[in-house]
């Protein structure tokens, strides 16, 4: 089966790769549990629940690390360079403005991260201070993937409620 090639920002990956380190580390730290498991004698070795919870841990890390793999191996990096300021693309900052209720917010599109930006990337640049991230494939990262500056884009979100947001104004930021 081929793989699906996933666009993602230069931190993203960055992300991923120490979360495989992460991984690693863990799957060492099981394998010298499962050695201290193994050392009991023979006799208490059918009833070794700790042997058994570490199985377990170690089946659980390894379906996760083979997502982070994925992850790493079909990932291509957005040129930001070549983002064309007036349309939101990933990598862009963008202040919307919801027309229901006027409420505003900062979203960066992203390719992989959803949620709370991490500290180092916050930190790197100021336009992320009170932003999340939202991915192209979620509702309202597709809806705003591709508009510019006053445009609306409607989304349905988890309720069936339709939201309109009004595009405020987009920035591309440089990534490490």
């Amino acid at each position: 089966m081929e793989k699906k090639v996933k666009q993602m920002l230069p931190f993203e990956l960055e992300d991923a790769k120490k979360l495989l380190d992460h991984y690693a580390d863990r799957q060492s730290d099981l394998s010298k549990e499962m050695g201290n498991a193994m050392s009991q004698n023979s006799e208490t070795w059918h009833d070794n629940a700790v042997a058994e919870a570490v199985m377990q841990d170690s089946i659980v890390l390894a379906d996760m690390a083979e997502r982070a793999i994925d992850i790493v191996t079909s990932a291509t990096l957005v040129d930001i360079e070549k983002g064309n300021s007036d349309t939101i693309t990933m990598g862009c900052v963008v202040e919307l403005e919801y027309i229901d209720d006027g409420l505003e917010q900062k979203v960066l599109l992203t390719g992989n991260t959803a949620g709370e930006i991490p500290d180092d990337v916050v930190e790197d640049n100021d336009d992320l201070a009170d932003a999340i991230a939202i991915t192209t494939s979620s509702p309202l990262g597709g809806a705003i993937n591709g508009k510019t500056i006053e445009e609306e884009a409607s989304f349905a979100v988890p309720s069936g409620d339709i939201k309109t947001v009004k595009i405020i104004s987009i920035k591309y930021l440089e990534f490490l």
